[in-house]
């Protein structure tokens, strides 16, 4: 790993500051993040000058643990620096590529040492502190579990504790909220896990044997004649 690791290390020191050119406005506090195009546009040149390349590859597992998204960075030597995170399982397709978007922007960002956020955490804590309010953490990881789990912010925040929105969810709160976003996805892959498991098995056509024992196997009897 000798020369990937020299490479990043040119192409970090080449890295120009990214503009952050998204807002966020929690109600509480406000930050600023830079998109997934503003992060690919800043590091595209550093990269290549460097050659290095990175791609987002999406695989396959099985039934159970179902399509994994892949961030690899790769050196012309071959040699690779790669992170990989579980993909839910989505109905509607804009919620799923909004996660392949999000994920992306932070597998990229992570693997590079990108400072892709405003670092609100010291401020937004004095501000929870005087207003009472959840942490950006929680509202992040509400943000996150809405999406891959479809909740209603409304209905779902009207059940926690009687509001709203999820900016008016109090930080006494801030443990339940944490510990329902939880349960949901949890339950929620059981369900998956127990869906997949009462699936058909495949009917198989073919024999098995050879000779006077080969004989059919994987169709019922048909009662028309030989097949």
């Amino acid at each position: 790993m000798k020369e990937i690791y020299s490479a990043l290390i040119k192409a970090q020191a080449q890295f120009p500051t990214i503009e952050k050119s998204k807002t966020v406005d929690t109600g509480t506090f406000n930050f600023k993040y830079a998109s997934y195009a503003d992060i690919c546009l800043a590091i595209k040149k550093p990269l290549a000058d460097n050659n290095l390349a990175f791609i987002h590859p999406r695989t396959y597992v099985d039934a159970e643990s179902g399509e994994r998204l892949w961030t690899i960075l790769i050196h012309e030597s071959g040699e690779q620096i790669q992170t990989s995170q579980p993909v839910p399982i989505f109905t509607d397709a804009k919620q799923y590529g909004a996660w392949l978007t999000y994920m992306r922007r932070y597998q990229l960002s992570a693997l590079l040492g990108l400072a892709s956020d405003d670092d609100v955490e010291a401020p937004a804590i004095s501000e929870i502190d005087i207003e009472g309010k959840i942490s950006e953490m929680a509202i992040e990881e509400f943000t996150r579990v809405q999406i891959t789990q479809t909740l209603v912010e409304s209905d779902f925040c009207e059940w926690l504790c009687g509001v709203k929105k999820v900016t008016d969810i109090p930080a006494s709160q801030e443990k339940r909220l944490l510990s329902a976003l939880k349960t949901i996805e949890e339950k929620n892959k059981r369900t998956v896990k127990d869906e997949a498991k009462h699936l058909p098995e495949p009917a198989v056509r073919g024999t098995i044997g050879t000779g006077s024992m080969k004989k059919k196997v994987g169709l019922p009897p048909y009662k028309g004649g030989e097949r």
